[in-house]
């Protein structure tokens, strides 16, 4: 059985972990934020507008909405208003969190694929799913942000735990 205060848990640890990719990020010039050194990964900027846009798709999903568009890296051009976006989101998405119920995370949502196929999950399923679909990418944004000489540092979950006892 899933645990709504554990699945909060990790939508902390994963907002912590977003402003460290972000802070990392900040400290780039536009040229290496555009850029796609490694094949097959993309840029840090449309990683990060995939990232974002996932959450707001699912968020979407949750609320009984079906998306037939994911955000763009041009809809967020700069750093600056994807950050703005994101923090919008994150408060959007922390409220969601907050008017949840334990038995909320059972019940069964119907949606549709941004292709329009249709889809049921349960609740608590689908809000694992957008947690680790973000730790990937944040993955692949450290490795990219370290590769140009600016480490988000650590990300590990423990670390989290550490710097926030009295959560």
């Amino acid at each position: 059985m899933m645990n709504l205060d554990t699945i909060r848990e990790l939508y902390e640890y994963s907002a912590w972990a977003n402003t460290r990719i972000l802070q990392a990020a900040a400290r780039l010039n536009v040229e290496q934020l555009m850029q796609a050194p490694l094949s097959g990964l993309g840029s840090i900027h449309s990683i990060l507008a995939h990232t974002l846009g996932a959450e707001r798709v699912w968020l979407r999903r949750w609320r009984g909405d079906s998306p037939i568009a994911m955000l763009q890296p041009g809809d967020v051009p700069t750093l600056a208003a994807l950050q703005t976006l994101w923090n919008e989101s994150a408060q959007e998405l922390h409220a969601f969190l907050g008017s949840l119920q334990q038995a909320d995370l059972d019940a069964v949502i119907a949606y549709h694929t941004l292709s329009g196929q249709p889809m049921a999950e349960q609740l608590g399923r689908m809000l694992l799913h957008v947690v680790n679909h973000g730790t990937q990418h944040r993955s692949e944004c450290a490795a990219l942000l370290t590769a140009f000489g600016q480490s988000p540092g650590d990300l590990d979950f423990i670390i989290f735990l550490r710097q926030h006892p009295q959560r």
